[in-house]
């Protein structure tokens, strides 16, 4: 071949590294024919994909749904949107007294009822459900609360949607009924007040519902975004009003997340753990800007106690602190079970992580006190009575190499204590002293003294 024919392009193919070197080197295993019916099926190849998208992430999935359902991935929502639209109209058809929403969430579809008018209907309930519908109903004229009850067995009679919803002949696994009274919105505020001092720390605002029975109002509303459930109940009295008082958590929204991050946490901890039962509970329920009810309570008479809840804040607030400190990530489990030594130890280490940065002698419960062993016929023991000035002593801490949190084994860095400005004392009667006694010794702080933990975090060190 010439120069020219060897440097044409239909004398190329496209071959990556590798491959160019093993043709190279190899003519009897890949000769020019073979060369040629490779270069042309990939240019037949590349002529048929023009002008069509590559394939794209998710296609597989798609294709699997399709083949699953005879749809679309993509098209499936608009599908379940319309069968909603279509079984709305359907049931509004049936009374147009009614206007229907429905809904589709873990396996369940809601419809929701309401009334357009005023509709006179009779509901028959059987016999052996008549004591608890007939609570149910009670609750909810009275206090204004919500009640569910199973509807399997219940006929009404005065409309045709009604009808088909209680008394249909599709079979259903089960049938419940929500009654909802009518609530209207509205906020709450609420503070707790430190009476010897007049100190009030104000807490986040409860936007949510009031409905009103005939002797008691309800209010219902979300904290911390969804993570609580606050429930207050008010009688119709004469002012000051009194109610009862329901937090109820769901620590199940913070499952899966990093504790160092949970939201909230701090605001939770501040409510359960940092108000004492003689603190003064305030709560304000305003609607359309004005005040309609107000109630006023120490804690320990209107928060009830729960010491399973609270051992686990505590334990998730020092766990975050201290996972901080050290810059790991420990998820937030789906049954969150700490044993009595892992909460012990994480203790102990959390003492020191949140210790002041200097501690003086008032910090101090006892004066510090040691055992030292006597070392070269007690020649250790002598120096130390002869010390007539301060000393400085850097000792290792006492702390655990490691924490298990949430079954999560947590690496603790070496701590050491460094205590300045100490007179030792010897507490021991003997004037003479042997290798291998056991020596107490007492150190006196000084007006120097000052005592800090220091704990190395990589390259850096953390001074308390």
């Amino acid at each position: 071949m010439s120069p020219a024919e060897r440097a044409s392009i239909d004398n190329a193919i496209w071959l990556c590294r590798g491959c160019a070197r093993r043709v190279d080197r190899d003519e009897a295993a890949y000769p020019a024919t073979l060369l040629r019916q490779w270069k042309t099926r990939a240019e037949d190849l590349a002529s048929d994909e023009l002008d069509t998208r590559p394939p794209a992430h998710g296609d597989a999935q798609e294709q699997l749904v399709g083949a699953l359902t005879g749809h679309t991935k993509r098209l499936l929502p608009s599908l379940i949107k319309n069968a909603h639209a279509a079984s709305v109209e359907a049931l509004e058809l049936l009374d147009p007294r009614f206007h229907i929403e429905s809904s589709h969430q873990g396996g369940v579809t809601r419809f929701r009822i309401e009334a357009l008018e005023t509709v006179p209907f009779r509901l028959s309930v059987p016999e052996e459900r008549m004591a608890e519908w007939q609570r149910g109903v009670d609750a909810a004229m009275q206090a204004g609360t919500p009640f569910e009850i199973d509807a399997a067995g219940f006929t009404v009679q005065g409309s045709t949607l009604l009808t088909h919803v209680f008394d249909g002949d599709d079979e259903l696994e089960e049938r419940k009924l929500t009654f909802t009274p009518h609530a209207m919105p509205a906020r709450l505020k609420w503070s707790a007040l430190t009476e010897a001092t007049a100190v009030r720390r104000g807490f986040d605002d409860v936007t949510g519902s009031l409905a009103m029975g005939t002797s008691q109002w309800t209010f219902r509303g979300e904290v911390w975004d969804g993570l609580a459930v606050l429930t207050i109940q008010m009688r119709h009295v004469a002012p000051p009003w009194n109610g009862n008082f329901s937090l109820r958590f769901d620590v199940d929204r913070w499952v899966g997340r990093n504790i160092r991050t949970l939201p909230y946490l701090d605001a939770v901890i501040d409510f359960c753990l940092r108000t004492t039962p003689e603190e003064i509970l305030d709560v304000e329920l305003h609607v359309d800007g004005r005040r309609r009810a107000a109630m006023s309570s120490p804690f320990g008479t209107v928060v009830p106690a729960n010491p399973q809840q609270n051992a686990l804040l505590s334990y998730l607030g020092r766990a975050a602190e201290i996972t901080r400190r050290l810059g790991v990530n420990v998820a937030m489990p789906k049954h969150a079970k700490v044993s009595q030594e892992d909460a012990e130890a994480l203790g102990r280490v959390y003492d020191v992580a949140v210790a002041p940065d200097r501690m003086t002698a008032a910090d101090l419960a006892c004066n510090p006190a040691c055992t030292l062993t006597a070392t070269d016929h007690g020649a250790n023991i002598s120096q130390l009575e002869g010390e007539t000035e301060a000393i400085t002593i850097r000792v290792p801490a006492d702390l655990p190499s490691e924490l298990r949190i949430f079954g999560q084994t947590v690496a603790v860095p070496p701590v050491h204590t460094t205590l300045h400005g100490l007179r030792p004392r010897i507490i021991d009667e003997r004037t003479v002293f042997h290798s291998g006694d056991a020596v107490k010794v007492e150190f006196e702080p000084t007006k120097d003294f000052w005592m800090a933990y220091e704990w190395p975090l990589g390259d850096t060190s953390l001074h308390n």
